[in-house]
């Protein structure tokens, strides 16, 4: 394979990659907006009680996710 096109390999995976993480990014706040307790449309987890308490359901089902795809959370 010659550089040329490992090069153009690797830009159409980070733009397929780009791509895949708007997507998660959408869905995720689809979620949130599903099962936050204050009604959010995004997760503030450092001003968020239910977060403190662990007593939020996104929270716990965001975790859920995370950990069947063995990735580590951002929240």
């Amino acid at each position: 394979m010659s550089i040329e096109s490992l090069k153009m390999k690797l830009i159409e995976l980070f733009k397929e990659r780009s791509k895949i993480e708007e997507e998660i990014s959408r869905l995720e706040n689809l979620l949130v907006k599903e099962l936050c307790p204050k009604g959010k449309d995004e997760c503030e987890p450092s001003y968020c009680v239910h977060q403190i308490t662990g007593t939020c359901p996104f929270i716990r089902e965001w975790s859920d996710i995370l950990e069947r795809c063995s990735v580590s959370s951002k929240k």
